[in-house]
C-alpha cells in the first residue's frame, strides 16, 4: 500500500523517468498485487479506505479542499496511464464492485432474517392483526396522511460519496474510451462490462440473491472442508492429469460426497455448479482416452515386458465422476433437472464400462438412469 501510495505521489506531476522505465511498469506490478491482496482477504478495512482515496480522493478524503492545498491534486482515475495499467485497473475495481454486491446481498438476508422472523413470531402469538403486520399497516396509513398534506419544498438530497464515485467512474471510462484508439481488446470488454454495472446495480443484486445460498452457523466447519475440497478439484481441472493427482481427485470426489453438507444441502452444490466441475473432469478423462486410442499403433504392439508406458487409469476416474454424479442426482429433483444439460453426453457414452458387471452403479448410463429415477413429470416433459 504504501508503495503505491509514493507511485501515486510521484506521478501528481509529469514524470520523465518513473521507477521501472515506464508508466506501465511503474503502475501495474502494484495495483495487481494490491488487487491480490483484495481478493484473498489480506486488505483491512482502513486499507481499503486508502485505497478508495488514492483511486479518487475528491470523493473519499473528507479533508479534500478542491480550492486550496489539494488543487493539483489527481488520483489514479486522472492520471494518464498505459493500456496495461488501465486494464488493471478495471479489474481492481471489478473486484472491488463484487465486495460492494457482497455487502448488499449481505444486507438484503439480514433484513429479511429478522422481518421473516418478526412475521412468524407474531403469527404464533396473535390470531388477529399481527404485530409485524400492524406496523406495516401503520406505515401505510402515515403515507397517506402525508400524501393529504401540502409538501414543503424540500432541498435536494445530498449526494452520497458513493452515487459520486459511479459518476466520477461513468465519466473516466468515456474519457478513456475518446482520449486515444485502444487496441487491447480485453480492456474494451473490461471498460464497456463496468460500464453497464453501474447502471444496472438492481438487476445485478437480484441475480445475485438467485445464486445465494444461506447456511446455519452449525455448519460452517463441514462448509469450509467442502470448500477447501472444491478449490483442490477445480484447481486440477486446466491441466493434464498425472496418475497421482487422477488419485487425489478420486479420492477427494469420495470425501465431497461424505461431507454432512451433500446431502443437507443439496441445493448448494447445485448452486456451487460441482456438477458441472465434475463433468469437465469425466469429459475429459474420455476425450484423452479416445485420443490416446486414436494414436495407437496396433502394427507395432509394445513389447511384453514394456513397463514405461503408464498404466491407464482412466476408467476409475469415469467410474468415481459416475459415482458423484448418482448420489448428486438422488439428493433432489431439482438436481437430476440440473444434469439434463449433459443428458446427450451421456447416452452418446451409454456404452463405456458395461462389459465389466463390478462396475454397475458407477457407469454413464447409470448417470442417465438417475437423473430419471422417480421423477414421473420429468420424465414426460422429454416428450
Amino acid at each position: 500500500m504504501q508503495a503505491l501510495a509514493d507511485a501515486v505521489e510521484t506521478n501528481q506531476v509529469h514524470n520523465r523517468d518513473p521507477v521501472g522505465g515506464s508508466n506501465e511498469n511503474l503502475f501495474l506490478p502494484l495495483i495487481k498485487l494490491v488487487d491480490r491482496l483484495l481478493l484473498v482477504g489480506m486488505m483491512r478495512d482502513e486499507d481499503v479506505e486508502k485505497l478508495l482515496i488514492m483511486i479518487n480522493p475528491e470523493t473519499w478524503d473528507p479533508t479534500f479542499d478542491k480550492e486550496g492545498k489539494d488543487e493539483h491534486r489527481k488520483g489514479l482515475l486522472h492520471m494518464k496511464m498505459a493500456e496495461g495499467a488501465k486494464l488493471q485497473m478495471c479489474y481492481l475495481l471489478q473486484h472491488l464492485n463484487d465486495i460492494q454486491l457482497r455487502h448488499r446481498v449481505e444486507s438484503t438476508i439480514a433484513f429479511a432474517h429478522d422481518f421473516v422472523g418478526d412475521l412468524q413470531t407474531d403469527q404464533l402469538r396473535y390470531k388477529t392483526k399481527p404485530g409485524a403486520f400492524g406496523k406495516l399497516y401503520n406505515i401505510i396509513n402515515t403515507v397517506k396522511e402525508l400524501e393529504d398534506e401540502p409538501k414543503a419544498i424540500e432541498e435536494p438530497p445530498k449526494k452520497t460519496p458513493e452515487e459520486k464515485f459511479r459518476k466520477v467512474l461513468i465519466q473516466t471510462i468515456v474519457n478513456w474510451a475518446e482520449e486515444s484508439q485502444i487496441e487491447t481488446p480485453k480492456l474494451v470488454r473490461e471498460m464497456f462490462s463496468l460500464l453497464v454495472r453501474q447502471y444496472d446495480s438492481i438487476g445485478e443484486l437480484i441475480r445475485a440473491l438467485e445464486k445465494t445460498y444461506v447456511i446455519n452457523a452449525k455448519t460452517k466447519l463441514d462448509v469450509a472442508e467442502m470448500w477447501v475440497g472444491l478449490s483442490q478439484i477445480r484447481a486440477l481441472l486446466p491441466v493434464q492429469m498425472s496418475q497421482e493427482e487422477e488419485e487425489l481427485m478420486r479420492k477427494r470426489l469420495w470425501k465431497l460426497v461424505n461431507n454432512h453438507t451433500f446431502f443437507q444441502h443439496p441445493d448448494l452444490i447445485r448452486v456451487l455448479r460441482v456438477h458441472e466441475n465434475v463433468m469437465a473432469v469425466m469429459m475429459n478423462t474420455l476425450g484423452r482416452r479416445a485420443q490416446a486410442q486414436s494414436d495407437a499403433q496396433p502394427a507395432n504392439p509394445p513389447a511384453a515386458d514394456d513397463t514405461s508406458k503408464e498404466k491407464d487409469t482412466s476408467h476409475e476416474m469415469v467410474v468415481a465422476c459416475c459415482r458423484f454424479l448418482c448420489y448428486f442426482c438422488r439428493t433432489g429433483r431439482q438436481n437430476q433437472k440440473a444434469m439434463f444439460d449433459h443428458f446427450d453426453f451421456l447416452l452418446e457414452n451409454s456404452n463405456i464400462l458395461l462389459s465389466r458387471p463390478s462396475l454397475r452403479g458407477s457407469t454413464p448410463l447409470d448417470v442417465a438412469y438417475s437423473s430419471l429415477m422417480e421423477n414421473t413429470e420429468l420424465a414426460l416433459a422429454l416428450r
